[in-house]
């Protein structure tokens, strides 16, 4: 069923690329949106409660919080995560609002999935370049998974962006507000502060590259001597779990083939827009993720939380990319491309036992 409803937006996009009467563009948008937010609803936010390995924990930790101000330690001694955030905002969802547990579900997913949006937007005016098509494009990936899925994650990762975006703006405190904002969701994104240092030596990406692909065997040690450092419990628990007892079920980092595909891609868009270097924002949150995903390859469990930025940000690179065609016409036929080559990646990814049984998906793909 999913895939039929991807298969009626892939062509709807493909026949808003081509028009250019404008009203029709409008009138189609309106509709690939109403299309688009039934996936998310249906296959998200209205996934059964006991769908996968995590949504049944996090239903328990959302039933086990009885107040609003008992929300924090309520729900982290059921799930065991220590994201204050997330669980005072479940509890505010819960206790003044009165949201049921099926009812958090969907909030959950269209109000992160609205600041995901939120910050396509910002990007599009930084870039100059409409970015509607890659943001649907967007769920055509993992990342329509990950949203019913890391929930905690999929919350923190708008105001990562926000971060990033002020700090790009010169607005020096409102990326710090939007930092603490982030972790607060999810520990993960604590790397949003090195994002300042990363400006600031602007190390050439070949060196970039080359220095993360040498370093890979020394950074659980550096990792660990700067948690054992600053001495946040919470974080070392979380590193402790990562390295010893989780194993993630998708394999090693660099032998999964969506990873090669999008870091290839990835490393041919930082090329072609070399001349651009930090100047860009694109270019440089790109190439500081692919840092990032770098030197936590490691772990296939840790990097696997960091290579859902650069799905974010993947439909824009490519996007970018096709503007350096020489002709209108060639450009109108890669978007075309693209947009056939994202639907089957969706029919690949949706063919997985694993992701039908992550979103609850039950009665086949179509």
């Amino acid at each position: 069923m999913i895939i039929t409803f991807n298969a009626v937006i892939a062509i709807l996009l493909s026949i808003y690329t081509t028009i250019r009467n404008i009203d029709l563009k409008k009138v189609l948008k309106l509709g690939i949106f109403a299309i688009f937010m039934f996936n998310i609803i249906f296959f998200i936010g209205m996934r059964s409660v006991d769908a996968g390995i995590d949504t049944p924990f996090y239903i328990d930790a959302f039933n086990s919080i009885k107040s609003f101000y008992t929300s924090y330690s309520d729900a982290s001694s059921s799930f065991g995560s220590k994201e204050p955030l997330f669980w005072y905002f479940s509890g505010f969802l819960k206790n003044i609002l009165y949201f049921t547990d099926q009812q958090w579900l969907m909030g959950n997913a269209i109000f992160s999935i609205f600041l995901s949006y939120i910050v396509y937007l910002q990007l599009q005016k930084r870039i100059q370049l409409n970015l509607f098509v890659p943001f649907i494009l967007l769920f055509f990936t993992y990342f329509f998974v990950a949203e019913g899925n890391i929930m905690r994650q999929m919350f923190a990762l708008p105001f990562f962006f926000f971060a990033i975006l002020a700090y790009e703006n010169n607005k020096k405190i409102l990326f710090i507000i939007y930092a603490f904002i982030a972790v607060g969701f999810h520990f993960s994104t604590a790397i949003v502060f090195f994002y300042p240092l990363f400006k600031l030596f602007r190390i050439n990406y070949i060196a970039l590259i080359f220095i993360g692909t040498i370093t890979i065997p020394l950074f659980p040690y550096i990792i660990d001597s700067v948690l054992h450092l600053i001495n946040m419990p919470a974080l070392l628990d979380k590193w402790t779990l990562y390295t010893t007892s989780y194993i993630s079920p998708y394999g090693p980092t660099f032998k999964r083939p969506t990873i090669l595909l999008v870091s290839f891609i990835l490393v041919t868009y930082l090329y072609l827009f070399r001349k651009e270097n930090y100047s860009n924002i694109l270019f440089s949150m790109n190439l500081f993720f692919l840092f990032i995903l770098l030197i936590t390859s490691f772990n296939s469990g840790i990097a696997e939380r960091y290579i859902i930025y650069l799905y974010f940000l993947l439909p824009v690179t490519i996007w970018k990319m096709i503007t350096l065609l020489n002709s209108p016409h060639e450009q109108l036929l890669a978007r075309l491309f693209v947009i056939i080559l994202f639907y089957f990646q969706s029919v690949y990814i949706f063919s997985k036992e694993g992701i039908l049984f992550t979103l609850g998906i039950q009665g086949g793909l179509f």
